[in-house]
């Protein structure tokens, strides 16, 4: 099998934590420009998903980086009422909470010493 050379401008600083990593593997460059090779055509493409964000997408990207359409919760409890759009067994979200906080103190916590818990969704 007749082989190529390839050649590959990249940041020194990656290149340098890279190869720390790689060693560390037992690998060399060369052996993993190989691999990368034979995943893109085992998969007929890139092992691993690079994708373009769709126009929803990229609009809550830059909402969440400009701070804009964000909705802020206090707690927990708050946020997965308000992701159920209900009450909490009738009660309101303060109630909830405070139900619950009452419960840790009179109760400890649940699991043992130094261990909290919560239920989940």
């Amino acid at each position: 099998m007749k082989s190529e050379t390839i050649r590959v401008r990249i940041d020194a600083g990656v290149k340098e934590q890279v190869e720390a990593i790689l060693g560390k593997l037992g690998l060399t460059q060369s052996g993993v420009v190989n691999l990368l090779y034979s995943h893109i055509l085992l998969h007929k493409g890139l092992p691993f998903e690079v994708k373009i964000p769709n126009a929803e997408t990229q609009a809550a990207i830059d909402d969440a980086a400009s701070d804009r359409n964000m909705t802020s919760f206090a707690t927990q409890t708050e946020l997965f009422a308000e992701l159920d759009g209900a009450e909490l067994d009738g009660q309101t979200c303060a109630q909830a909470e405070s139900t619950a906080a009452s419960r840790k103190t009179t109760n400890g916590p649940k699991g043992g010493a130094g261990t909290s818990t919560s239920s989940s969704r």
